[in-house]
């Protein structure tokens, strides 16, 4: 493999860990920003964008110097410890099998033909798991569709302004959030291959239009997004619970721990996490906790 090629392959890992780990792939609202209060703690609440244009920096005053006063930053992965390497490493065969071998010979002709018009070489993707990748290929099609005006969002623009004082926790790991890919997968493949390969359900169609509604706090995007699928569908229901819902109590349950601390903790989490009847911060309140929209 020439130096160029991995290059580029250590280069999509890295946006393969932003991409999955920023939240539900439809949702990219920015502005959001939330307080919980207890008598003693006090959790904020960022709902992250993962791409963002380069203009986009600073944020709002409230949210930057909240950000600056809290030493306890939480993302969803702390994503210094992540490793491309061992996320390819855990989404790949340790035997014969192939990707090619591995699945319908209809879903394998449309990867092919992606992969190839992405230069990724056949012996490095197919040796990747079938969920693995897919979502390799779910990564490359948004960067390729977001144009050249976009970079890495909002948790790496946090990251990179921590100073020593603070420490980094997390809502989940990185095997959590690969696990949830592969769930999915497991719940049936072949609606997992129509999902996202054919149908395409995950893909942005326009990114420019959800950035926009992000600076404006359009909350209206977010719902639609969240509420707008076939609840008829069994498979499509049981994609969501794992994508979101059951993601969001466990965060939730997280950062009641927080509260029960007496420090100030500042959360970026993805932006359709907050919302909705089952979004964190409704589920905080049916705790009783008091919650005041900043942004």
């Amino acid at each position: 493999m020439g130096f160029e090629t991995m290059k580029k392959i250590v280069n999509l890992l890295n946006i393969i860990t932003f991409f999955l780990f920023a939240g539900n792939v439809f949702l990219f609202p920015k502005g959001f920003f939330y307080e919980v209060t207890t008598n003693s703690s006090k959790v904020f609440l960022f709902g992250s964008i993962h791409l963002v244009k380069k203009e986009t920096f600073p944020l709002d005053s409230s949210v930057e110097t909240t950000f600056k006063n809290c030493k306890n930053i939480v993302f969803e992965i702390d994503l210094t410890k992540v490793d491309p390497f061992e996320i390819l490493e855990y989404g790949t065969f340790k035997d014969n099998s192939t990707l090619e071998n591995s699945v319908p010979k209809k879903y394998f002709k449309i990867m092919d033909s992606l992969f190839k018009i992405h230069s990724i070489p056949k012996f490095f993707y197919n040796k990747l798991q079938p969920w693995m990748a897919v979502m390799f290929l779910t990564s490359l099609e948004l960067v390729a569709n977001s144009g050249n005006d976009f970079e890495l969002g909002v948790e790496y623009y946090f990251s990179k302004r921590m100073d020593t004082s603070q420490k980094v926790l997390e809502l989940e790991t990185f095997v959590d959030q690969l696990n949830v890919f592969k769930s999915l997968y497991e719940i049936s493949p072949e609606y997992f291959f129509e999902y996202f390969l054919v149908e395409k359900k995950n893909e942005v169609e326009n990114v420019e239009d959800f950035f926009n509604a992000w600076l404006e706090s359009n909350e209206v995007v977010i719902m639609k997004s969240i509420t707008e699928r076939d609840t008829t569908n069994f498979f499509e229901n049981q994609f969501y619970e794992v994508i979101n819902d059951k993601r969001n109590v466990k965060m939730t349950e997280k950062i009641v721990e927080f509260l029960k601390t007496g420090e100030c903790y500042f959360v970026v989490v993805g932006s359709a996490h907050l919302f909705g009847k089952r979004g964190i911060i409704n589920l905080l309140k049916e705790k009783g906790y008091s919650i005041r929209r900043i942004l």
